[in-house]
């Protein structure tokens, strides 16, 4: 993968705990807040927003576990519903640019 497509995936990540927080779905990702490396720091290596991306993982999947080691399947539920909010409205965005870049393109070769 690229980098920019994994930054990307970091962002959506990032962006689904910020939700899961406001919605008090998750406690803590201490982990990952103890890493330095955010989407937004596009400075960064592609490895160290693949480790910040391992690292936000697995603090969302242990939010995710109860105490006893099940999975809450309602936390689940509500998690993939949001991702998948997420990425629909990423798709929209990617089609509708597609479709501006495309008319763009063709009124180039009008003239």
């Amino acid at each position: 993968m690229h980098k920019e497509e994994i930054i990307q995936i970091h962002r959506i990540l990032y962006i689904l705990a910020e939700y899961m927080k406001r919605k008090n779905l998750i406690k803590t990702l201490e982990e990952y807040e103890s890493s330095d490396t955010r989407p937004f720091h596009v400075n960064k290596s592609k490895e160290e927003h693949l480790v910040a991306i391992f690292l936000l993982s697995k603090g969302l999947l242990q939010n995710l576990l109860e105490n006893d080691g099940v999975i809450n399947t309602d936390e689940v539920m509500i998690t993939i519903h949001a991702i998948n909010n997420l990425l629909s409205k990423k798709m929209r965005n990617i089609r509708e640019t597609f479709k501006e870049q495309a008319r763009r393109s063709n009124h180039r070769r009008n003239f």
